[in-house]
């Protein structure tokens, strides 16, 4: 029952992370390019103050938070699939003690490395707003 499980779940990831890749494939089908022009948007944001911000490849005070904000999303669906792979190993243990441990430990470490990752992305947060103050009172 369990190695049934867990092939379906292993078939079930296998398919999210091909959907995953081909997502922008799917989305550069469609035609963007006159969007503004079709929809309100526009109109609203700068009705309302919020202009279009623009964002060139060599500005590293947009590109690095940009860059450091999509490795911590991969890292909190990596957390998530753990997490829900540690509850499905608890919820499937039934009397099997050596399973329940480890889908305790699989918790823990998941948690274990969720804080280290958060305490890192405290620490960028930290230096990148000391550098754009550095760069701001220099420049």
């Amino acid at each position: 029952m369990l190695k049934k499980a867990l092939t379906i779940l292993n078939t079930l990831l296998i398919v999210i992370i091909f959907s995953a890749m081909l997502m922008p494939s799917i989305v550069s089908a469609f035609n963007v390019n006159n969007f503004e022009e079709s929809s309100s948007l526009k109109k609203t944001g700068d009705e309302t103050g919020h202009t279009r911000m623009k964002v060139t490849g060599s500005n590293l005070e947009y590109t690095i938070p940009y860059i450091i904000n999509s490795a911590l999303s991969l890292v909190g669906v990596i957390f998530l699939i753990l997490m829900l792979y540690s509850g499905f190993l608890w919820m499937t243990a039934k009397d099997d003690n050596k399973a329940i441990d480890k889908a305790k430990e699989n918790i823990k470490s998941a948690l274990i490395g969720l804080i280290i990752v958060l305490g890192a992305y405290a620490i960028t947060q930290l230096v990148l707003e000391l550098f754009k103050s550095t760069v701001n009172t220099t420049a």
